[in-house]
């Protein structure tokens, strides 16, 4: 049989292959890391111009780069404890 590949349901009518929703979320952290890498190639150039293309400039770039993550994750992390707190108190309410 050519039509063995397992198929998971969308609930739209159409049938997707598993394997494309096991590749979905890696291709879009592909997607983010590579405009992430391209984001900070473009603001180095930028401040080349400000500052001159030296180690300073790059280092600030990075150093800008690096806090926007931890100030992500760090809000993230907030936002994902307070939804599961919510859920676990949701989930033991009588």
């Amino acid at each position: 049989m050519a039509n063995d590949v397992p198929r998971t349901s969308t609930g739209r009518g159409a049938d997707v292959p598993a394997a494309a929703l096991v590749l979905a979320p890696y291709l879009l952290f592909l997607a983010s890391g590579a405009s992430g890498l391209v984001y900070q190639v473009l603001w180095v150039r930028q401040f080349g111009g400000v500052f001159g293309n030296t180690v300073h400039s790059a280092a600030l770039v990075t150093a800008a780069f690096m806090c926007g993550l931890g100030v992500g994750g760090y809000r993230a992390g907030a936002w994902a404890d307070r939804r599961f707190l919510a859920a676990e108190a949701a989930g033991e309410a009588p």
